[in-house]
């Protein structure tokens, strides 16, 4: 009686429903057996015909809210164009893999976390990235990428090296004494 109820309240297309009951009728005793809602869930999603019967007759949800204000627009994170296909103009230049012993004194040693931040915001302003665009980019929030670039010393190390990787600069350690 509890299953009538629940399947008259589904809104699905009355074909589907009508399966479904046909199905669970030939299986009475199947049914019986099941213990909860989630192995009937579990159960009916077994068969992938039957569940995209089920929601083939559902509407869309459009979630484009018209009248949405700009003070919630600004604070929604902004979708990153995906530039994987096309050849991309402003994108680093590859680096070469090399090994620890093939660095010269021309790499820059980073004696605090401020070199490291101005180094961020010139790869930053070279792609011509806001640091929300980076930010996202780098998957961390606008304001740690500001407080690295303005060199805060008290940044968590992981996001650190998050920001570095997405701005393409390698950080290699090496013992000094050798």
């Amino acid at each position: 009686m509890e299953m009538a109820r629940t399947l008259a309240a589904i809104d699905a297309p009355a074909k589907a429903l009508k399966d479904l009951n046909k199905s669970l009728t030939a299986n009475n005793d199947l049914a019986k057996s099941m213990e909860s809602a989630s192995d009937i869930a579990r159960r009916l999603t077994q068969h992938s015909d039957f569940a995209a019967r089920l929601t083939e007759g559902l509407p869309k949800i459009d979630l484009n809210l018209p009248d949405i204000s700009a003070k919630i627009k600004a604070s929604l994170p902004k979708p990153l164009t995906d530039f994987s296909g096309h050849p991309a103009t402003h994108a680093p230049v590859a680096m070469p893999k090399t090994s620890p012993e093939a660095f010269t004194q021309a790499d820059v040693q980073l004696d605090s976390i401020g070199d490291l931040g101005r180094m961020v915001r010139r790869l930053r302003e070279r792609r011509k990235l806001s640091q929300q665009d980076f930010a996202d980019l780098a998957g961390v929030g606008r304001r740690f990428v500001s407080e690295l670039e303005n060199g805060k010393p008290t940044l968590e190390f992981a996001k650190v090296l998050q920001v570095a990787r997405a701005a393409g600069i390698s950080l290699i350690a090496r013992d000094r004494s050798l």
